[in-house]
């Protein structure tokens, strides 16, 4: 508790006290997603970011430039850079992950006041997959008053089952995939989720979207691109960079890549399948 808590107030104080508070462009505090919605074992931890997004709307320090951004599971950083502890946190949790490069996206957007204006100076980022994610497997703090919103956005956009259709005897892409018996078949599916995932955000018929056309022609900007690139990384067990959507050449193009890095393929299957000489090349 004490360096988040004691140092937080400690610099807020020698500010104040020195003077410079006014002269302050901002004052940024990373907290975590746990402070927001809990985690067991973690309530200290829990209790020193809700202190760093009570510096917001605490009065003496209200009208300072401060920002609190509640960071999910972070990706190949540090602790969590370890895939097994990840999936354990993430499904503990039950957020999205962000990468260094998400960090530096909110990070820029703090120093620019966006969130000051936008959000009140405290911004939650993670919990946009409970759109996306059956009913049956929503996370524990779903039902919380305060992330009700959520849930009717859920409600809103038709979301009782992932994206590929789960419902009756149809199964998750993930599933579809470690059954098929040859390349052509895989890369079907996932084209299939991928043109039903673009369709799903963009908020047209799928009937429109050309999967042979390059990715850009749909326009996606870079927010859409990672919430695409977060389903891509929960459903198909494939971590992507932002660029690697936003400049495929197609659907089914986009489809192969996601193959040759998906975890859902076992090695062996990758090589039967020629992924891992394609791998190889673009290296």
């Amino acid at each position: 508790m004490k360096p988040r808590v004691h140092g937080i107030w400690n610099l807020q104080r020698t500010l104040q006290n020195t003077n410079n508070s006014d002269n302050l462009d901002f004052f940024i505090n990373l907290s975590s997603a746990a402070s927001f919605v809990g985690n067991m074992g973690q309530s200290p931890y829990a209790a020193s970011g809700t202190f760093m997004a009570a510096l917001v709307q605490y009065p003496e320090t209200a009208k300072m430039p401060f920002t609190t951004i509640d960071l999910p599971v972070v990706r190949g950083v540090g602790y969590l850079s370890d895939e097994k502890k990840r999936e354990q946190i993430t499904s503990q949790l039950g957020t999205e992950s962000v990468d260094a490069n998400d960090i530096r996206g909110l990070i820029a957007a703090a120093i620019r006041k966006e969130m000051r204006d936008t959000c009140d100076g405290h911004c939650i980022v993670g919990m946009n997959g409970v759109k996306t994610t059956p009913a049956s497997e929503q996370p524990f703090w779903v039902n919380d008053t305060k992330l009700s919103h959520l849930l009717r956005l859920s409600t809103l956009t038709g979301v009782d089952a992932p994206d590929a259709a789960q419902s009756g005897n149809e199964i998750s892409p993930a599933t579809a995939i470690r059954q098929c018996r040859t390349r052509e078949s895989a890369e079907a599916i996932v084209v299939t989720a991928l043109v039903q995932k673009i369709s799903s955000i963009l908020m047209r018929p799928v009937e429109e979207l050309d999967p042979a056309s390059p990715i850009s022609v749909y326009g996606l900007d870079s927010l859409v691109a990672i919430e695409i690139r977060n389903w891509i990384t929960r459903e198909l067990e494939a971590n992507l960079q932002i660029l690697e959507i936003l400049t495929s050449d197609s659907v089914p193009a986009l489809s192969g890549l996601i193959l040759r890095k998906s975890g859902i393929l076992t090695p062996d299957v990758k090589t039967e399948w020629g992924l891992d000489v394609e791998a190889r090349g673009q290296e």
